[in-house]
């Protein structure tokens, strides 16, 4: 449920840095900058190791920022029952699934338990199963 803008802002900042990403020697070499020392950061993602540290407190602002955003677009019901349907939590008929994305929204399983039983009812009603 974040900005649809994320992409692109996330985006300007690996080319600020000069990150790429690379799964495998041909790609990095295809990309890499002569003399340069990279690190690698997480899912294939490297940076300029002077750039590391700096590359990781943007992507952690902007993260902050579309987590701010959220909150203030949509109601905690809202981002519960977005996600408990979006991890498809009827399925295996709990919302652990659910848990991590909600997590970071600083939702806790409290705030979840309060709105599972009205989603496990919709989708019963909905014949969703």
């Amino acid at each position: 449920m974040y900005s649809q803008n994320r992409d692109k802002e996330q985006t300007a900042i690996f080319n600020k840095h000069g990150a790429f990403f690379a799964f495998g020697t041909k790609q990095f070499d295809e990309k890499k900058k002569a003399g340069v020392t990279y690190c690698h950061l997480f899912a294939g993602l490297l940076a300029p190791k002077e750039n590391c540290d700096q590359l990781l407190k943007d992507l952690d602002a902007l993260h902050d920022e579309m987590k701010a955003q959220t909150r203030a677009a949509h109601t905690v019901k809202e981002l519960v029952m977005y996600e408990l349907a979006n991890h498809e939590c009827h399925y295996t008929g709990d919302y652990e699934a659910a848990l991590d994305a909600l997590k970071s929204l600083d939702i806790t399983e409290e705030q979840v338990k309060e709105h599972w039983n009205e989603y496990w009812n919709n989708c019963i009603e909905n014949d969703l199963f």
